[in-house]
């Protein structure tokens, strides 16, 4: 009984790909571990059961990939799902660790802790640091290395904070403001300019999700005959066997065991079951020849869910990890597209976790001396994530709902590029939501 109050706590506190997996993991449990464990006992062979079935799970079903489409069968199923429940009990029982790691891992939790208190006037209104910079006390060597991170990002945020407050007017008079229903046509022409454009949404908006296919329509319609290539967090690119050596430390160096292929739309089966996170973008977009590549790695959460406690899983470490992959996988293609197209437009479309300058090891740091451009698309009002909230204050203007017309701001000046990267963003977009 205990187990299922706990699942039941993880629904909302889980990312989104947790989410869709809590239920297999419940239908399991209610048959019993004695019906549904695996063959294998052991960690590793329960890791390799699970990366099997996830394979077949989400390329099959049949489900969409990059690399083609396979079937699942009930074996499969009873796999994932018995493998999935052995985890859960796993990681609720905290494993024994050296009083040594335990102590060093509070201690860096407070020293995070005690930083806020004295380099923030207010931690509380600084929504980033408990999103995206937040420590945590679970006793394991990756707890550890996430507060080391935590600590010394967290003092970097606080110098730019300050450098903000520092600035003439906090930089208010830097921004420019546009409000208009041709902001999206005003910010397409702007990015026109660009090789390399960051789009960074909060998740769940269908208005974002809206503004974000317009936009990258827009940007086809002024490039005719230039390339375009969109890379997405929300389709998974084709799982693979990540080796008996692969670690959480060590997953990263993988090196790419398959060529990826272009998303491609299977015409005869319900797009929303392959594409199950903005369908309707995803789908006119494809419809309309936009070539696509898959950014998550469904491979590295089989590996990381096998190793990291649960507190583990949101954590800054995790996130940064994610990012080297997708950093990679953008790396390789992007070489292999200007072989042929070198003034190729590429897009990253992503949660804003991935995409702002504010986090730490984000996916266009990786790319910084490509200049990219970082947009943030946002319902209503702009994002609190970035470096504005904290410093002008959540009853400043900007953050008042823009009513029924697009608000665009960006940076302008010869410090709008050193802006934008104190800020978290070059670019924001404002769309009318609820």
């Amino acid at each position: 009984m205990r187990c299922l109050v706990f699942i039941f706590s993880l629904i909302f506190s889980a990312p989104l790909w947790a989410q869709k997996q809590v239920l297999p993991a419940l239908r399991a449990l209610e048959k019993g571990a004695a019906q549904s464990a695996p063959a294998a006992s052991s960690a590793s062979a329960v890791r390799a059961a699970v990366t099997r079935a996830a394979w077949a799970a989400r390329a099959g079903t049949p489900e969409l990939s990059a690399g083609g489409i396979t079937h699942i069968t009930p074996q499969m199923k009873d796999a994932i799902e018995a493998a999935r429940v052995k985890k859960i009990h796993e990681r609720m029982k905290l494993r024994q660790r050296p009083p040594l790691l335990e102590n060093m891992v509070k201690k860096s939790y407070f020293q995070v802790e005690a930083l806020w208190e004295t380099r923030f006037q207010d931690p509380a209104s600084v929504p980033l640091l408990e999103n995206l910079y937040a420590p945590t006390l679970s006793p394991t060597p990756t707890s550890l290395r996430n507060n080391e991170m935590s600590l010394f990002f967290s003092a970097r945020l606080a110098d730019r904070l300050d450098w903000l407050r520092a600035r003439p007017a906090r930089g208010e008079n830097d921004l420019f403001t546009l409000m208009s229903s041709d902001a999206i046509d005003y910010l397409a022409a702007a990015l026109t300019q660009e090789k390399l454009v960051m789009l960074g949404e909060i998740h769940h908006s269908p208005y974002v999700q809206r503004a974000v296919e317009r936009l990258i329509v827009k940007l086809q319609g002024r490039n005719p005959g230039r390339r375009i290539v969109l890379f997405t967090e929300f389709i998974d690119l084709p799982p693979v066997n990540p080796g008996a050596r692969n670690t959480v430390a060590t997953y990263y160096r993988r090196p790419a065991e398959e060529e990826i292929f272009p998303v491609r739309l299977v015409p005869w089966e319900d797009a929303s079951v392959h594409l199950p996170y903005a369908t309707e973008t995803f789908v006119e977009l494809l419809g309309r020849g936009t070539e696509i590549y898959p950014l998550e790695d469904p491979t590295q959460k089989v590996v990381f869910e096998g190793e990291l406690m649960i507190e583990e899983d949101n954590s800054l470490f995790y996130l940064t990890e994610r990012n080297k992959i997708w950093a990679r996988v953008i790396e390789t293609k992007m070489a292999e597209v200007r072989r042929t197209d070198p003034d190729a437009l590429f897009i990253v479309y992503a949660g804003m976790g991935h995409t702002s300058w504010l986090t730490p090891l984000s996916v266009p740091k990786f790319f910084a001396k490509e200049n990219p451009a970082v947009v943030e698309i946002t319902e209503n009002t702009p994002s609190v994530f970035n470096a504005l909230y904290p410093v002008w204050g959540k009853n400043h203007m900007i953050f008042e709902p823009c009513g029924g017309t697009s608000l665009l701001y960006h940076w302008r000046g010869k410090d709008a590029r050193l802006l934008g990267r104190r800020t978290g963003f070059d670019y924001a977009f404002v769309v009318p939501g609820r």
